[in-house]
């Protein structure tokens, strides 16, 4: 008899399932800093001028794997700050980033004046919160989950010798999920 109670709850309750077709699974969301590092190596001017630069990564929120698992079912994403830092500075005292545009898909951001050997060692952390283009970088990598980031700048200071660093990118992204 109680077989017959365990087979009879199992066959109600699948029916019971299988019968609402309505039964949605919440919404949820992730909530993570995502990084990107671009390395930057500049080759001094022969004559010592300080010269501009680019370099291009690309910033993969697939990164993530709760999001890469679920990014069928993405709904949005918010994308709320960006910052960047300077590390693994090599090079002399007094190279700056003078000024120039980190570019993430079609979004600009500009940067000022930068000694980097100092914002490197203070671990400074630069952030941009501009709600306008942060949204904008949010509608155009919730197509594909990636954007390419670029550092457009031109050096200041000492430019004499070859510096090499590396920008590190975070984006604090919170992404909503309908399964």
């Amino acid at each position: 008899m109680k077989k017959f109670k365990i087979i009879l709850a199992i066959t109600v309750l699948a029916t019971v399932l299988v019968g609402c077709p309505d039964v949605t699974v919440p919404a949820f969301n992730i909530t993570d800093d995502i990084s990107q590092e671009v390395p930057v190596a500049v080759t001094a001017n022969a004559d010592g001028t300080c010269k501009d630069y680019s370099e291009t990564g690309t910033f993969d929120l697939k990164s993530n794997a709760e999001i890469n698992e679920n990014y069928s079912k993405v709904q949005s994403v918010t994308v709320n700050s960006i910052t960047w830092e300077v590390t693994n500075y090599a090079g002399d005292d007094d190279v700056w980033i003078n000024s120039g545009l980190l570019k993430i898909g079609g979004t600009s951001f500009e940067i000022g004046k930068v000694n980097l050997k100092s914002a490197d060692t203070d671990n400074e952390m630069f952030i941009l919160t501009d709600g306008t283009k942060l949204t904008a970088v949010a509608n155009e990598i919730i197509a594909t989950g990636a954007i390419t980031v670029t550092l457009e700048t031109s050096s200041g200071g000492n430019c004499e010798n070859d510096f090499s660093y590396t920008l590190k990118i975070t984006a604090n992204v919170k992404v909503s999920v309908q399964p």
